[in-house]
């Protein structure tokens, strides 16, 4: 049964939101961590969904991606970096981006870097407020996939991110 992206997103939120008090530091770090994973995963579907016709390869074709690749092609993505090389605000194929898909592409990139300090850093502190701007950051990703993923640069973002992800392995 494939991962719900949904269902993690929720999740995400109820670790941040505990009703018997303030959320522990785990829960808090538990809480970015799978804010992120819920648009991961949300990313991933909406990629097998339109790149592969045999619903059957769909599950094999999931496990192709991978989180650098995919962070770095949101990074090209994002409205905020321009091309280290020419310092103009485009994708490696000079695409127009639509706004939704430019947030979504620095939601997962942010996301991702909120992950690995919450997952990796012993050292960070990490807190209620940290937890609930991870969920909101999710929460906009995907209110934002919905209104974008029509456009064409959604198809050219799935594209790159399971393209970046094969030419890793």
């Amino acid at each position: 049964m494939p991962i719900d992206p949904i269902a993690l997103l929720a999740l995400a939120r109820e670790l941040a939101t505990r009703s018997s008090g303030q959320p522990s530091e785990a829960e808090c770090r538990r809480s970015i961590s799978t804010a992120y994973y819920a648009v991961f995963h949300m990313l991933i579907q909406a990629a097998t969904k339109r790149l592969i016709c045999e619903a059957g390869f769909a599950d094999k074709v999931a496990r192709v991606f991978q989180h650098g690749p995919m962070k770095f092609v949101c990074d090209l993505y994002s409205p905020d970096k321009p091309n280290p090389k020419t310092g103009e605000f485009q994708t490696p194929s000079k695409l127009v981006v639509s706004a939704e898909i430019r947030q979504v592409a620095e939601a997962f990139y942010e996301l991702q870097e909120a992950r690995e300090t919450a997952d990796y850093d012993g050292s960070a502190t990490v807190n209620e407020t940290d937890a609930m701007e991870s969920v909101e950051k999710a929460e906009l990703a995907f209110r934002s996939w919905q209104l974008g993923e029509m456009n064409p640069s959604a198809g050219s973002l799935l594209q790159e991110l399971f393209l970046k992800s094969v030419s890793r392995r």
